[in-house]
């Protein structure tokens, strides 16, 4: 698991990325925002929030046993 209690976020650079059909080029930020408090932990969550949820969501393990496991089964016969 990923500790996030130490991060300290001072400033973000924004930057926009258009979509290539309709022709849309690339703005870079010529300088980066400085965030105030109330901005900062809403950011802080929505960025680490993506790697808690990533511990829970990709356990390859089975109650049963290695073999009723999906992945590991599917795996095996590939490899």
């Amino acid at each position: 698991m990923i500790d996030s209690t130490e991060v300290e976020l001072e400033a973000i650079c924004v930057h926009r990325i258009g979509n290539k059909l309709r022709q849309e080029g690339t703005t870079l930020s010529r300088t980066p925002l400085n965030l105030s408090k109330d901005v900062k932990a809403p950011l802080l969550y929505y960025f680490f929030n993506h790697f808690k949820a990533a511990d829970r969501e990709y356990r390859l393990t089975h109650p049963a046993g290695v073999s009723q496991n999906a992945i590991y089964t599917i795996s095996s016969q590939l490899f």
